[in-house]
């Protein structure tokens, strides 16, 4: 009994190719941008299976982050409250005990890029307690 292989989806499209490589890798590399850019020239969609961003974070020293606090002119309770966080963590930060998650220097950089925003942002939301 003979039994036929089937030939596996790569073959088959590496043999789609008008150019011939070295490699099975290659092959199918140049075979599927053909047909990316053959369905983006028929107004096909293109769909990205595996993106990364590198985005930069700044380094903040712990200088740095009470020049942030100050520019705004608020006190460390005030500004952890205003950044969502704990006063002990502010205090930690700027005595470099601590460092700001990636989250929390995109935030403090923001404001170090546009500390005119966010004095507006404070006046939106301060309130004086009523004695």
């Amino acid at each position: 009994m003979t039994t036929t292989k089937k030939p596996s989806s790569a073959n088959t499209r590496a043999k789609k190719s008008s150019r011939k490589f070295s490699s099975a890798f290659a092959e199918e590399l140049i075979v599927g941008l053909e047909e990316t850019l053959q369905g983006l020239q028929t107004g096909g969609l293109a769909t990205v299976k595996h993106t990364v961003l590198e985005v930069p974070l700044d380094v903040l020293y712990p200088n740095d982050i009470r020049s942030i606090r100050e520019s705004l002119g608020l006190s460390q309770p005030l500004f952890a409250e205003f950044i969502g966080t704990a006063a002990s963590t502010v205090r930690a930060w700027e005595r470099g005990a601590k460092n700001p998650t990636p989250m929390a220097k995109r935030f403090l950089t923001a404001m170090r890029n546009d500390p005119g925003y966010w004095k507006a942002k404070l006046l939106e939301v301060t309130r004086s307690r009523a004695n």
